[in-house]
């Protein structure tokens, strides 16, 4: 399956922006368990 040219671009930009919320989300989780880690430990 072919895809235009500016269709492919979409695919790849929304690509992009579902990785780097992926990637946003996990960073949050993590840091929330850190902070939660480390308030017990207080």
């Amino acid at each position: 399956m072919r895809l235009p040219r500016r269709q492919r671009g979409i695919a790849l930009l929304v690509a992009i922006i579902m990785f780097a919320l992926a990637t946003t989300v996990a960073a949050a989780i993590t840091y929330n368990k850190a902070m939660a880690s480390r308030r017990a430990a207080a």
